[in-house]
């Protein structure tokens, strides 16, 4: 019947919705290793410098403003990806409230017996579960985000840092 097409369909619309959250949930993840990753690396770049600081030749000094250069770059590619996983994450809030939705409805205009009614009432319930599972997820994904914002925000002060580095060690190869 037209209702149960309509039914299968939202469900296979929120069987998408789960595979897309795990999915982005995959890729903060991804990230979130490359940028400790990339600042453990930084920061190893950093004391080696610290330590070799009084023997820099100016192509190390161009080497080490480079770097410095690239770990900016990774903080503005993290923070668009902050922005794109907000975004992300409000499509699927806003799907998963659409769907939850549609399915009342659905429930509330078929005309069907006692038995098919219990077993949609079944259906509704496991979907409603999965739903709740799914907002679950997203405010997880909330977490993991500001987590991250707070990660770009720790990478940002190294790359400050860095910065200050390279400017100190310039004004002692200028005053050698």
């Amino acid at each position: 019947s037209l209702a149960n097409a309509e039914k299968s369909q939202l469900e296979k619309e929120l069987e998408a919705e789960k595979e897309e959250v795990e999915t982005l949930r995959d890729n903060l993840r991804n990230r979130d290793k490359m940028m400790k990753d990339r600042i453990a690396m930084e920061e190893s770049n950093r004391q080696e410098a610290e330590r070799r600081m009084g023997g820099m030749s100016k192509k190390q000094m161009q080497s080490m403003e480079e770097r410095a250069k690239s770990a900016e770059e990774e903080v503005e590619k993290s923070r668009k990806l902050v922005a794109e996983m907000r975004m992300a994450y409000t499509v699927a809030l806003v799907q998963s409230r659409f769907l939850r939705k549609a399915m009342e409805k659905l429930n509330l205009i078929t005309g069907v017996t006692k038995t098919e009614n219990q077993s949609l009432s079944l259906r509704l319930s496991n979907a409603q579960k999965d739903l709740n599972k799914m907002e679950e997820e997203t405010l997880n994904l909330k977490e993991e985000l500001a987590k991250t914002k707070e990660k770009v925000a720790e990478a940002e002060e190294k790359v400050t840092h860095m910065k200050e580095l390279v400017e100190t060690m310039e004004e002692g190869i200028e005053e050698r």
